[in-house]
């Protein structure tokens, strides 16, 4: 017995020598360089946000008969936040965007690149693109485009008369002088330019579809050099209302064609 005692004795003594000699001689802790800590805390921060509306919404369709449509309201007002949050044309609002589209890939879901950005939070949250989830999208985009505040959208909706009738009333209502202006991306193309920098820094859903070239003629070469690229929304939206009285027919009806085109394909079941 006293030799197991003695044993034992000197194995604790053993480990207590151990700590001692590791406690001198403490762990290096390796940093994680700053941006990608930031890049992984804002891509945590959203799919937090994305998850729990997904629980809201799972909790809602598992009670469907006996939900309301307040509870339904109120996720998409989640939705609705989560896209304002995103499209605040701040720096934080990019950042926030830039980590959705890192932690969900367009690729992953089968979702476009031309894909609106509030029909992708709706296709992540519902987890499918049907004709029923694509109605909450237009629902949603038309709240936006009239400027409600997420805090009023339930109460928007109520009374509208519900998603369908919101969404019934925007096919009646005529296209505004930008929607018109930019048929003028439907006409013959003057010149082609391929710039890889360019390309880096544009986003269709970010600068509706354009960019503006800022360029003047030089009678010595007889061209016409570029000065400047004009990446910014406010500036493409007010050159496509300049546009508006200008276009053809032939553009108008083309840009109408394939934006029927294009929501008749997103209201068919996957």
């Amino acid at each position: 017995m006293s030799n197991k005692v003695n044993a034992v004795q000197q194995n604790t003594n053993s480990a207590a020598n151990i700590t001692n000699v590791a406690s001198q001689y403490p762990t290096q802790v390796v940093a994680m360089p700053l941006a990608d800590e930031l890049h992984l805390n804002q891509e945590q921060l959203v799919a937090k946000a994305i998850d729990n509306i997904i629980s809201d919404r799972i909790l809602w369709q598992d009670n469907e008969l006996k939900a309301s449509n307040e509870s339904l309201y109120d996720i998409l007002t989640s939705c609705y936040k989560l896209f304002k949050d995103m499209k605040a044309g701040t720096s934080d609002a990019k950042v926030l965007l830039n980590a959705f589209h890192r932690k969900y890939p367009n690729a992953d879901y089968g979702i476009r690149d031309t894909t609106h950005l509030m029909n992708k939070v709706i296709i992540i949250v519902f987890g499918e693109q049907t004709k029923k989830n694509n109605k909450y999208a237009s629902a949603l985009r038309i709240a936006s485009e009239n400027e409600i505040a997420a805090n009023h959208l339930a109460d928007y909706l109520v009374k509208a008369g519900g998603i369908e009738e919101v969404t019934r009333s925007k096919k009646h209502q005529d296209y505004t002088r930008a929607e018109m202006g930019r048929s003028a991306l439907y006409g013959t193309p003057i010149t082609t330019i391929k710039d890889a920098k360019l390309l880096g820094q544009f986003s269709e859903t970010d600068y509706e579809h354009g960019v503006i070239f800022l360029a003047s003629y030089d009678a010595k070469t007889k061209s016409f050099p570029i000065y400047r690229v004009v990446l910014n929304k406010t500036a493409i939206k007010a050159t496509y209302s300049s546009l508006a009285s200008s276009i053809s027919d032939k553009e108008k009806n083309a840009m109408i064609a394939d934006l029927h085109a294009v929501e008749a394909e997103a209201n068919e079941e996957e």
